[in-house]
């Protein structure tokens, strides 16, 4: 097999993660029988590849490791042909994106990265703190791979062609059964439709450096999502007294960029499937109300509290308040007298 593989270091790395993962003498052979048969279909796409040896030589053996590959893995693996070329792809986000699209918890998100690691299909660019993979990466012919055969879904590449200039009305109305919305990066005054809610479906959404000015009482409607990013922009109205109702949105398991004077402490006590909380300024009356209501976040494994206001000081029973937290990030004034306990 490796005289196929014309030697170069990708074909084989990734011969050799679809062969260890092999260990009955009937899978060696289903493997050495269906080789012919993938290095004749690869020939055939060497014609795409003139002039290009490495992609030609590479061709057969790629196909043959997305085949090998168990349908959940395969449709991890295509999601990743949507980031850019060379992209330094952050596993969180990564995970949120398979969680709402794909359907696998958190863990398995993980674990059908780990799998796609030691088939040497993806490769690993930096590792966190806790020695997890942080940011992962494709080779340009992996890349390839995961394009041709994303153009096999041609309803969904009809639909990228035809709407790619909407606005967001146009995506409530048309697309009901809309799991992943990002609306990121849109700088000019943005407000979101007051039947978003319709998307009763939506798993992910984020406004990510969007400068929003309003939230819709529609968002309340989103029984079904898992991740909520605010980051950068969000405006209240002037003088508006009132908490984000996030209560209903029982499944939401990241939040981040929120203020803590426009939550609702007692209704982020009761999402159990918030893991995340990232909450930004707004602190200063938050140590109180947490004296007084007793609240305890035991789902949370992932807490950070950032204060730029000289004012304000950070919370620290907020996180004697998170029992089961991994990771912690604090940036602003801390009250000396407040370390005592953790």
């Amino acid at each position: 097999m490796l005289e196929h593989c014309a030697g170069l270091p990708l074909a084989i790395t990734v011969l050799a993660g679809l062969v260890a993962r092999k260990v009955t003498v009937e899978e060696w052979k289903t493997v050495y029988e269906n080789v012919d048969v993938y290095i004749r279909r690869g020939t055939n796409l060497d014609q795409e590849y003139k002039g290009d040896q490495e992609r030609a030589g590479a061709s057969w053996v790629l196909a043959l490791s997305y085949d090998d590959l168990p349908y959940r893995l395969k449709l991890c693996f295509l999601y990743l042909g949507h980031f850019s070329e060379d992209y330094e792809i952050p596993v969180k986000r990564l995970a949120q994106l398979w969680i709402a699209e794909v359907e696998v918890l958190e863990d398995v998100a993980y674990a059908c990265l780990i799998e796609l690691v030691e088939r040497c299909m993806v490769q690993v660019g930096t590792f966190g703190s806790t020695k997890k993979i942080k940011t992962c990466h494709l080779h340009d012919l992996m890349r390839d791979l995961c394009l041709r055969q994303f153009l096999k879904f041609e309803d969904l590449v009809y639909i990228w062609r035809k709407y790619v200039l909407i606005d967001l009305r146009s995506v409530v109305c048309n697309f009901k059964l809309l799991r992943v919305l990002k609306f990121e990066g849109i700088m000019t005054d943005v407000e979101l439709p007051s039947n978003i809610g319709n998307l009763v479906h939506l798993r992910f959404l984020s406004l990510r450096g969007s400068d929003v000015r309003r939230l819709p009482s529609s968002l309340g409607n989103l029984v079904c999502l898992q991740t909520l990013d605010l980051s950068l922009h969000l405006y209240l109205p002037f003088g508006y007294r009132g908490k984000l109702k996030l209560a209903t949105l029982g499944n939401l398991q990241s939040l981040v960029n929120v203020a803590g004077a426009d939550c609702d402490l007692t209704h982020l006590a009761e999402l159990t499937n918030l893991r995340k909380l990232l909450i930004r300024a707004g602190v200063k009356n938050m140590e109180e109300m947490l004296k007084s209501s007793g609240i305890t976040f035991n789902h949370l494994r992932s807490l950070s509290l950032e204060v730029d206001d000289d004012d304000e000081v950070i919370p620290m029973n907020m996180v004697l308040s998170c029992p089961h937290i991994y990771k912690l990030e604090l940036s602003g004034r801390i009250r000396e007298q407040s370390l005592e306990g953790l």
